[in-house]
């Protein structure tokens, strides 16, 4: 009984935390387009402010699906969806490509990395997100 109530606990924490995850990646595209935009016409140190917290709250994100995955080993019987964590795993090459651009200050090619790269990833992201928040609704201990 006592590990039928963690599991419980835990799937309850996944859900939660899915579903604020899909909110954030949200928020995160609304910003990313914004910067997208602000950083061709403007490169100040707010812009670059908005860019770093955006970064980082991708890279907690990602950590939070780090998580997420090991969390659901737990579940029994759990079918995991590749998409949620496949389309960070391997977006490894933008993140250097975007590392670049802003090193070398070709802010035209980062905006451009930020809207058609970096927007769809966050799309496939969110989708995935989307499909294993349902999958744990779904899911009974």
């Amino acid at each position: 009984m006592e590990r039928k109530n963690r599991i419980e606990e835990l799937l309850n924490v996944l859900r939660r935390g899915v579903s604020e995850s899909v909110q954030l990646v949200e928020e995160m595209q609304k910003d990313f387009k914004q910067c997208s935009s602000k950083i061709r016409m403007e490169q100040d140190e707010p812009v670059f402010n908005e860019l770093s917290q955006n970064f980082t709250n991708l890279t907690y994100l990602i950590g939070f699906l780090e998580e997420v995955k090991k969390g659901v080993v737990y579940l029994d019987g759990f079918n995991v969806p590749e998409a949620p964590f496949s389309c960070w795993e391997n977006s490894l090459s933008l993140f250097n490509e975007m590392y670049d651009s802003f090193q070398n200050r070709d802010w035209i090619t980062l905006a451009d990395l930020i809207e058609y790269e970096l927007d769809p990833l966050l799309q496939t992201g969110k989708d995935g997100l989307i499909e294993l928040k349902e999958q744990l609704c779904n899911y009974s201990v």
